[in-house]
């Protein structure tokens, strides 16, 4: 790892069924890892939509190296607020929260 830089794990929720992300990314802090969320989530979306699908059902969950929720992003929110969308603190929760 390189010093100064932290490992996130973008974990993604598809319909409330998980999809961890075993590898996670390298970045120098939250602010990067909710930039590289935010990315993750708008190609979602386009994959979604060039497939035909909805992405309502879509949220990128970001957690830290002992696996605490940092942050969650819905698809929904992405589309909504492309520029500068609202994090959740997870996607279990907030307005636009996915797993209740």
């Amino acid at each position: 790892m390189v010093p100064g830089m932290s490992r996130f794990y973008f974990h993604i929720y598809q319909q409330g069924t998980l999809i961890p992300d075993e590898e996670g990314s390298e970045c120098p802090n939250l602010e990067a890892a909710k930039c590289e969320a935010k990315a993750s989530a708008a190609d979602l979306a386009r994959q979604a939509v060039a497939r035909g699908e909805p992405a309502d059902g879509l949220c990128v969950e970001i957690h830290d190296e002992d696996d605490r929720v940092l942050a969650g992003l819905t698809i929904r929110e992405v589309l909504a607020h492309p520029r500068h969308p609202h994090f959740d603190a997870s996607c279990a929760t907030g307005p636009t929260g996915l797993l209740h």
